[in-house]
């Protein structure tokens, strides 16, 4: 029986710099046992995943925003580390954990919406994610991580985001500057229209009195 769960866990932060190629590396850990539930995108290998699993909500999820500063390739990896929810069958020496990469924005009711690329077994079971995947600057994404059969049983995972500058969390909103060039814009369009509507006053207070001149 095919099932998955992601956790939202608590998150373990760490930052390395690998050189000479100036890789950047952002690490967290998480456990998906009592996590929310969702019906999983079915997915085997690598790739675009099309389909749920349709086994309803049965599978615990952990997501992980987060944005790159800088345009380019990274790599993402995800490494299950030990089971804190027994299994129903004999286990495996890791649990088998599949991942998931949503790009804008990530919902669990629509689990296939904004997904582009999901892995199970990279390249076996225990460890899961895909390479060289292009990534926009300062655009949301969220790094899910989930399992491929809750009956296998499932625990603590350690993730890992690799490239030119990736950044845990949300995007930072920009928010309004004033710009006095835009303000002295604003104000000298208004002020055209004030003026054109007193001129206009005026031209009709003028038609007025010429009519009542006659």
């Amino acid at each position: 029986m095919r099932s998955l769960w992601l956790i939202p866990a608590s998150v373990a932060l760490s930052l390395s710099a690998t050189l000479p190629s100036m890789a950047l590396t952002v690490s967290f850990t998480g456990n998906l046992t009592g996590q929310p539930v969702f019906d999983s995108p079915d997915i085997i290998g690598t790739g675009v995943p099309t389909t749920t699993v349709g086994f309803g909500d049965i599978f615990p999820y952990s997501s992980q925003p987060f944005y790159v500063n800088t345009s380019g390739n990274y790599n993402f990896l995800s490494t299950s580390v030990s089971y804190t929810t027994n299994p129903n069958n004999n286990p495996a020496p890791l649990w088998n954990n599949v991942t998931i990469l949503y790009q804008g924005s990530f919902n669990p009711a629509t689990p296939l919406n904004n997904a582009i690329i999901a892995n199970n077994d990279f390249p076996t079971q225990g460890l899961s994610g895909f390479n060289n995947v292009n990534l926009t600057a300062n655009t949301q994404y969220y790094f899910v991580t989930t399992v491929f059969n809750p009956d296998d049983g499932y625990g603590t995972f350690s993730n890992s985001i690799t490239g030119v500058a990736p950044v845990l969390g949300t995007v930072p909103t920009i928010p309004f500057e004033f710009s006095p060039s835009l303000g002295l814009l604003i104000f000298g369009v208004s002020g055209a229209f004030i003026r054109l509507r007193k001129q206009k006053k005026l031209s009709l207070l003028a038609n007025k009195y010429e009519q009542k001149s006659k």
